[in-house]
């Protein structure tokens, strides 16, 4: 971390920073990186499947399933209410610290090929909440009030289309 703060960059790129820590010394490092970040005024992109870190320290949150996003938005709206399929199975499959227990529940099957991949949405093999159309239209991303979402459950609403850029 240091060398990479010594050059004073404008983004610092984190791939699972805290691996294998446990929760105090995650903690620690991350509350320092925060300070860091306030202090030299630089971005952080963290890279992780920690839900725990990114609920915690992440202002915004990009969720993504084989390779392309399917979700962004400010992280405590994705979290209160995720507008695309697989953002909830990620959120259900995480324990909650807070309210009454629940079941953890896994998402069924397993992610494509990167090298084949499905027409239509890429989750829609595993998508609870597939119809017809799903294997065959590849969604855009959709604006849900404010939050970008790449499901075709949004079409039919009010929602906007985002323009996407290309090249």
């Amino acid at each position: 971390m240091a060398l990479a703060l010594l050059l004073e960059p404008d983004l610092v790129i984190m791939d699972e920073p805290t691996p294998a820590l446990d929760v105090v010394a995650q903690r620690s490092i991350m509350v320092q990186i925060k300070e860091l970040q306030h202090e030299l005024h630089f971005a952080v992109l963290f890279v992780t499947h920690d839900m725990s870190l990114v609920s915690q320290f992440s202002d915004r949150l990009l969720v993504m399933y084989a390779g392309q996003v399917v979700e962004v938005g400010d992280t405590r709206r994705v979290f209160d209410s995720p507008t695309h399929p697989y953002s909830r199975g990620l959120l259900d499959a995480f324990p909650s610290l807070r309210g009454e227990r629940v079941p953890l529940v896994g998402i069924p099957g397993a992610p494509p090929d990167l090298a084949d991949l499905p027409p239509g949405c890429r989750f829609a093999p595993r998508c609870p909440l597939v119809s017809e159309r799903c294997h065959h239209l590849a969604p855009p991303l959709f604006d849900v009030n404010g939050v970008l979402s790449r499901c075709l459950l949004h079409s039919r609403s009010d929602a906007g289309l985002v323009e996407e850029p290309t090249g």
